[in-house]
């Protein structure tokens, strides 16, 4: 028996292994509607930093930006944010070698029937013609996958973005974890790991990742499946601010796309992924697509272009104080495989290969019963 005091009274509950006690809550659900009440400025100051939108219909937001032309749901800049990001000063990153543990990586012994994948330090042929030019995006490619162990298949793959001229880094799930988690954000994203605890898709985890480690390092990110095709180490231009390519569904493209370093639209698509993760009603179900891949990216791109459609290749200008950077975008979703190979493997291999990496494909990420982000987050 368990003692309890209520309202003044001495109440004796029985308690067995097959009747739980009925929470106060329950007894009294007036107490839930104050606890809510009581915590409103409690999760205001929790999620300060993330947008404050307009409430929107979610798959109406996701189908308009599919087609994006037309949108009528409003994605507006917000001026006072924008100005914010300029001013925001960070720690010195982590140096990049550290990050991946480049010198470390011929102690790796993989498995039998994997292959080692090894970075690039040193610029090769073309440095010193290179050095000459300013670039805005450094000659610098990332990729990342769990350990860099991969299938045969994948490793050939990941080889032809080792361009001549260019820096070549892989970010093990280590990596990953260390940009996350042990790189001070709070400046520039307080909420950040706040919100990844909501998190529980390794997938949507690397969705942020990409954006920033593009954010801090600039260069190149490509998925370990897609390949260059037309694409080459002179593609991008000196000038080029922001580089993508148009996906089959006609918009920018997310497995693939480059930036210089401190690119505004990477920092819009990191604040869009953790406000769409904040809100989701089960945290374990993440659904990436929608939350912090093509979707964010999305919106990331209005909030920079302060323009809520988007008319194909061109080259888009930011919205003050953002209007002397850019993003070029180059393509056509009728032939969306003809600069970049968004899938060199097709979909049934590669899922094998994948589940031998002890990796999980985005589509095989199972809905399961969960709570609320910030139920969630009151909970730990």
């Amino acid at each position: 028996e368990l003692g309890c005091i209520e309202t003044g009274k001495l109440l004796r509950v029985s308690i067995t292994m097959n009747q739980k006690p009925k929470s106060l809550f329950h007894r009294e659900p007036i107490w839930l509607l104050i606890v809510v009440i009581v915590l409103i400025p409690f999760f205001h100051t929790l999620f300060s930093g993330t947008l404050d939108i307009e409430p929107w219909d979610d798959d109406d937001v996701f189908e308009n930006y599919i087609g994006l032309r037309g949108v009528s749901t409003k994605l507006l800049v917000q001026p006072s944010l924008a100005r914010q990001i300029s001013n925001k000063i960070l720690s010195p990153p982590i140096p990049i070698e550290k990050l991946t543990n480049s010198d470390e990586a011929d102690k790796i012994v993989c498995p039998p029937g994997f292959n080692l994948i090894k970075d690039v330090q040193t610029l090769n042929d073309h440095a010193g013609e290179d050095n000459a030019i300013q670039r805005k995006i450094p000659k610098i490619v990332h990729m990342t996958s769990k350990s860099r162990c991969v299938s045969p298949a994948f490793g050939e793959n990941i080889e032809k973005w080792k361009f001549h001229g260019y820096k070549f880094y892989f970010h093990d799930d280590e990596a990953v974890h260390q940009l996350l988690y042990e790189r001070d954000w709070s400046p520039l994203v307080p909420h950040l790991v706040k919100v990844l605890n909501c998190i529980t898709s390794m997938t949507a985890k690397v969705d942020i990742w990409r954006y920033l480690v593009i954010w801090e390092y600039g260069g190149i990110y490509s998925d370990i499946d897609s390949s260059p095709n037309i694409f080459n180490g002179t593609t991008i231009l000196p000038d080029d601010d922001a580089y993508f390519v148009v996906e089959q569904l006609g918009i920018p493209s997310q497995y693939f796309f480059a930036a210089s370093p401190s690119h505004p639209i990477m920092y819009f698509a990191v604040e869009w992924a953790l406000h769409n993760i904040s809100v989701r009603m089960n945290i374990r179900d993440n659904e990436a697509p929608k939350t912090t891949g093509p979707k964010a990216l999305g919106m990331g791109f209005s909030w920079f272009t302060g323009k809520t459609y988007y008319s194909g290749a061109g080259v888009y200008n930011g919205e003050p104080p953002f209007a002397d950077r850019s993003v070029k975008i180059e393509g056509e979703k009728e032939r969306s495989n003809n600069i970049v190979v968004r899938e060199t493997i097709s979909r049934g291999p590669k899922l094998k290969l994948y589940q031998n990496q002890n990796m999980t494909h985005f589509m095989q990420d199972k809905e399961e019963e969960g709570l609320k982000c910030w139920i969630h987050l009151l909970a730990m």
